[in-house]
């Protein structure tokens, strides 16, 4: 058994360079909630050394993709689901605290503390972040300006970095929002990328429209930029109709679509391998190092979202999205023996997955000063399947917020 970057071993890593015209991916909203997540929001990833590997060309790569394709058919490779199978152990738990307070009715500045601490097989690690915001509002100009700085502290990696996003939107005729974003943010969301630094710069342009009791949806594109120079790009798509639309109880229905790929695959080998003279293609069950690298992914889904108003101070919400069509082109990794050595080799095949998520929320308004907010989201996407949990306490100083409503 050999660990695959000991460059004196008999396995010769190669490197593969694949670039991608850049795919959309579907970001579903209801009313001013997420119904759907980017996927790779909760991912995977491979330990410090980053294996190398290439797509061989020509006659040999087509007939081992062909024997490779049997395997998987046929099902006689014994690891054949980790393939896909890529859950990851990782569990974290936070506690965010925010405050705010208005220069005048137009201009609140906000200041925000959180830590955050992962769990990996019984490993620790945490972060501490904090980040100070300003945003205004620009009724002649029909402008909104949200713009935030922050600093946060690992216990991994490079200890401390900053982070910061802005955000610009234009208020159209017809209750129609026009916005450009950008974000410097930690990435924490794989096994992997908690023993090392990893910021990943966001640019994202979005187009909505409609109110949350009637038509709505929104149009937009992302793209993501890591240090390794590799970048992600997505856009999605999804529209919402009002099956009923009372205060007391809202139905919305309707489709959103999604597509995403990267410039480079990081899809490589996850475990030491161990391959002899003489075999037959062997497949390598592989993860992604450090980060998550769709190819090609496009979904399109069936989405619903309801509003429940018992009383004037409880609002239950509920929604989520079921795939009724997801591709991607799925990696595969093999490893080939050519005496003296052994080449690892990745190739792409076109496979289906049907991702789908579920949420709900309760919303309490306990006094006209403090809210209570329990919600909950389960679902599964290309490689994963994900939980989370939230439990939020608003306190409003009501006195200060009748005297900005009486300004108005």
């Amino acid at each position: 058994m050999l660990p695959l970057h000991q460059r004196d071993t008999a396995v010769e890593p190669i490197h593969e360079e694949r670039g991608r015209k850049a795919q959309r991916q579907e970001h579903a909203h209801g009313h001013q909630d997420h119904l759907d997540r980017l996927p790779g929001l909760v991912q995977h990833g491979a330990g410090e050394h980053a294996h190398e590997v290439r797509i061989a060309d020509g006659h040999r790569q087509r007939r081992v993709l062909g024997e490779v394709q049997v395997l998987v058919g046929e099902g006689r490779y014994d690891d054949a689901g980790r393939l896909w199978d890529d859950d990851q152990p990782l569990r974290f738990g936070g506690f965010n605290a925010e405050g705010g307070w208005f220069i005048n009715p137009l201009t609140p500045l906000g200041v925000r503390a959180r830590s955050t601490v992962y769990d990996v097989d019984g490993i620790t690690e945490s972060i501490l972040e904090a980040e100070a915001s300003y945003t205004s509002y620009f009724p002649a100009a029909h402008l909104d300006l949200v713009a935030a700085g922050g600093v946060l502290d690992r216990s991994f990696g490079e200890p401390t970095d900053w982070t910061a996003r802005v955000t610009l939107g234009a208020r159209l005729p017809r209750t129609v929002m026009l916005q450009a974003k950008y974000a410097r943010l930690p990435y924490t969301n794989t096994v992997r990328s908690l023993d090392r630094e990893l910021m990943v710069q966001r640019l994202e342009a979005n187009l909505r429209w409609g109110s949350p009791r009637k038509w709505n949806g929104e149009l937009g594109g992302r793209h993501e930029i890591y240090p390794d120079d590799n970048s992600v790009s997505s856009g999605f798509g999804w529209i919402l109709a009002p099956i009923s639309s009372r205060e007391a109880a809202s139905l919305h229905v309707g489709y959103g679509f999604s597509a995403q790929s990267a410039v480079e695959s990081r899809f490589v080998p996850e475990d030491d391998i161990n391959v002899r003279p003489g075999e037959p293609p062997t497949m390598v069950p592989g993860e992604y190092n450090p980060y998550y690298t769709p190819s090609n992914l496009r979904i399109h889904s069936v989405l619903a979202t309801t509003s429940l108003r018992p009383n004037p101070h409880l609002v239950l919400e509920a929604g989520g999205r079921y795939a009724l069509s997801a591709y991607e082109d799925a990696p595969v990794l093999y490893a080939v023996a050519t005496p003296p050595t052994a080449t690892v080799e990745r190739q792409f095949y076109e496979r289906s997955f049907t991702p789908w998520n579920a949420r709900g929320s309760i919303n309490w308004s306990a006094t006209p000063a403090v809210r209570v907010t329990l919600a909950a989201e389960h679902g599964r996407d290309a490689y994963y399947v994900y939980t989370t949990g939230r439990v939020e306490l608003t306190y409003t100083f009501v006195a200060a917020a009748q005297r900005r409503a009486d300004l108005r």
